[in-house]
C-alpha cells in the first residue's frame, strides 16, 4: 500500500528532513518506525542521533517520526472545520508572511481553553500580536476550534487561524510544517538532521501552548518539540516547569495560570520580535475547506 500526505513534494517531511528517507510505502513506513525504535533505545538511526540533553531527545524525535507514521496511515478525513496537514501551498504563503515580517511567528495551541470567551482571548492576542494560530486537539479529542465557533470567530487563512485536527495526533501537522519551512527556507538537504534542526531553534518563531492538561502523550511529543527549539506554556498547575537548556533561548517548559498572559509568555520565552498592525480580526474571507 502507497502512504504519504497531500500536496506536498516532501513526502512524510520529518522521516524526509530527519532520516533523508523518501518515504511511499507500508514498507517504508515500517523502516521509519524500526529507526524510531532505534532512536527510542538511543541507538542511532542512519546517521541521526543527538547527544543533547543526555540523549534524551532522541525519545522526543522518535516520538514525533512515529507520529507522522501514525497521521500518514490514518484514512479517516478531517470533518468540517480542521484542515489536517498543511498543503505545500499554505507552507508558501505563510512562509513567505514570515519571511518578509507579516507573520511574527506562530503558536501551536493544543486543547480547549477553560471556556470559549477565554479561547476568543487567547486567539485575539494571537491576532494582535500577528501569530498564526495552529489548533490541535488534546488526547480527549478536544480543541479549541468549536468554542471559537460558538463564539462567532472568522476561522481561516487570512484570520490566522488553521485549525489541524481533534486530536493529539494532528500537532504533527504543525511539527511537519515547521520542518518544511525549514527546507524550503534554510536550504537545507534531505538528511541533514543537525542543520535542519538547527534552523528550527535558531531561526523559526515557534512556541506551544498546552490547555486543559499536560499527560504523558503530550509530554512526549513536548519533548518531540523541545528538539526543534519550540518552548511550552502551559495552564496546567501540575506540569514540572523546565528552566533554560541548550536547545530554548530561554526557559523550555512555564506554567502560567493566567490565560490572559500565556501568549504573552510565550512570545517571551521563544523571544519573538512582534510588530503590531491594526489587522480587521472579523473581516470576512475565504474558508480553509
Amino acid at each position: 500500500g502507497l502512504i504519504g500526505f497531500p500536496e506536498t513534494a516532501f513526502f512524510l517531511p520529518i522521516a524526509f528532513a530527519l532520516l533523508g528517507k523518501e518515504a511511499k510505502t507500508l514498507k517504508d513506513a515500517k523502516e521509519i518506525l524500526e529507526s524510531s525504535k532505534a532512536l527510542s533505545e538511543n541507538k542511532n538511526a542512519g546517521t541521526l542521533k543527538t547527544e543533547e540533553m543526555g540523549g534524551l531527545l532522541n525519545l522526543g524525535i522518535a516520538t514525533l517520526l512515529s507520529v507522522e507514521v501514525l497521521a500518514s496511515l490514518d484514512e479517516k478525513k478531517e470533518e468540517n472545520n480542521y484542515i489536517g496537514f498543511i498543503p505545500d501551498n499554505i507552507l508558501r504563503s505563510l512562509g513567505l508572511q514570515l519571511v518578509d515580517g507579516r507573520i511574527s511567528g506562530v503558536a501551536v495551541i493544543i486543547g480547549p481553553a477553560p471556556d470559549p470567551k477565554q479561547a476568543v482571548k487567547i486567539i485575539r492576542a494571537a491576532q494582535k500580536n500577528n501569530l498564526v494560530s495552529l489548533l490541535a486537539g488534546n488526547t480527549k479529542n478536544m480543541d479549541m476550534t468549536p468554542q471559537l465557533i460558538e463564539e462567532g470567530v472568522e476561522i481561516s487563512l487570512d484570520t490566522y487561524i488553521v485549525p489541524l485536527g481533534k486530536d493529539i495526533i494532528s500537532a504533527i501537522f504543525a511539527v511537519n510544517f515547521a520542518i518544511r519551512a525549514a527546507l524550503s527556507y534554510g536550504g537545507i538537504k534531505k538528511g541533514h538532521w543537525q542543520e535542519c534542526l538547527n534552523y528550527c531553534r535558531n531561526r523559526l518563531p515557534v512556541f506551544c501552548v498546552v490547555l486543559d492538561h499536560v499527560d504523558e502523550i503530550i509530554c512526549s511529543a513536548g519533548v518531540g518539540a523541545l528538539s526543534l527549539g519550540i518552548p511550552i506554556v502551559t495552564n496546567d498547575k501540575d506540569c514540572p516547569e523546565v528552566g533554560k537548556t541548550p536547545v530554548t533561548p530561554y526557559e523550555a517548559v512555564v506554567v502560567e495560570k493566567d490565560i490572559e498572559k500565556i501568549i504573552s509568555k510565550g512570545i517571551e520565552l521563544k523571544g519573538i520580535q512582534v510588530k503590531i498592525t491594526n489587522i480587521d480580526l472579523d473581516r470576512k474571507s475565504t474558508r480553509l475547506n
